[in-house]
């Protein structure tokens, strides 16, 4: 019995060892587990991060190179211009005097038909004054011979004959003087107006020449220069100048303009004193008459008036020209600078 209860025992003890250390294995395989659980998880991380940063580094490296190709064709397409303005030299020169050669034609041609204008919108008023004293002379003739009707005695047929003696050299100085007044009027514009064209061609044949300099010398720094870039650009800046230049000097409108508003004022005075001077040898003439006619009023409408006013029509006729003409030279004064 003691035996049996010895054995009992002793196997109790056993198994509760056995269980033990199976317990501690157990124990100890689980954490392991674990350890390298969390190992291959840190790995898995890091490659995925180290995937991740090839993946941002190759897009960094393409973008590089987009950039870079994208900077050399730059390059290459300002060289080979460049390289093609340097080398058509010539032909820019030939391409821009056809444009300037084309242009200073059609402000030629414009001048040339503004000098028409002129020149037909002053026989148009010469013809027009020309009429006027026909028609004041056959007036004048009606005049002198409705006063000699008038006249009673000897001394009154003296007194109508002193009074056309005084009228008509009086008429013929007028005439004279507004002749000549208007003649300077209409040579004085032709002349701004020509004035003008050649100070325009002049301009024209400078500007042609300082291109063709400028490109010449560029041409020569395209051959020698290992950077044409920047001859082709300083070239493309003087070009812009002398168009700058040549449009300023050739802008001569106002100029124009203000000789043709001094020419009209200085007309417009010389024929308002022309036509007082007739105004004053008439009213003298006048009264001299009247008084041979013992101080009778007489009527001497369409006589010595129609002097004075014959006068006036002169004046105005020639201010309406003026005006014209300015106009005329204004004309041709745009025209050299909107067609260049």
């Amino acid at each position: 019995m003691k035996n049996t209860l010895y054995t009992f025992l002793a196997g109790a003890i056993l198994l509760t060892a056995v269980s033990s250390v199976q317990a501690q294995g157990n124990s100890g395989n689980k954490g392991g587990s674990d350890k390298q659980q969390k190992q291959q998880e840190k790995k898995e991380k890091a490659d995925q991060q180290e995937k991740k940063s090839e993946r941002e580094t190759a897009r960094e490296e393409k973008k590089v190179e987009r950039e870079t190709a994208r900077e050399e064709k730059k390059v290459e397409r300002e060289t080979k211009k460049n390289d093609k303005f340097c080398q058509n030299a010539q032909s820019h020169v030939e391409k821009i005097q056809s444009k300037i050669t084309k242009s200073q034609s059609s402000i030629s041609n414009q001048f040339a038909k503004n000098q028409a204008k002129v020149d037909a919108l002053r026989s148009k008023k010469e013809s027009t004054i020309a009429t006027q004293r026909t028609n004041a002379d056959a007036s004048r003739t009606t005049h002198y011979a409705e006063l000699m009707a008038l006249a009673q005695t000897p001394e009154q047929e003296t007194a109508v004959n002193t009074y056309k003696n005084s009228i008509e050299p009086a008429i013929v100085i007028q005439r004279q003087e507004t002749d000549l007044a208007l003649a300077n009027f209409w040579d004085s514009i032709t002349a701004a107006i020509q004035s003008q064209q050649q100070e325009y061609t002049a301009a024209n044949e400078k500007f042609i020449a300082e291109i063709e300099s400028s490109i010449d010398a560029a041409g020569i720094e395209c051959a020698d220069s290992e950077n044409p870039k920047d001859t082709a650009k300083e070239l493309r800046s003087k070009l812009n100048a002398l168009q700058k230049e040549f449009r300023s000097n050739t802008k001569v409108t106002k100029g124009i303009k203000k000789e043709t508003n001094t020419l009209r004022s200085e007309l417009r005075e010389q024929t308002k004193a022309i036509s007082q001077e007739l105004k004053t040898v008439v009213s003298s003439a006048r009264e001299a008459l009247q008084v041979s006619f013992g101080g009778i009023d007489i009527d001497v409408d369409g006589g010595e008036t129609s002097e004075a006013s014959e006068a006036s029509e002169a004046s105005e006729a020639s201010e309406a020209s003026e005006t014209s003409e300015a106009s005329e030279a204004s004309e041709a004064s745009e025209a050299g600078v909107i067609n260049q």
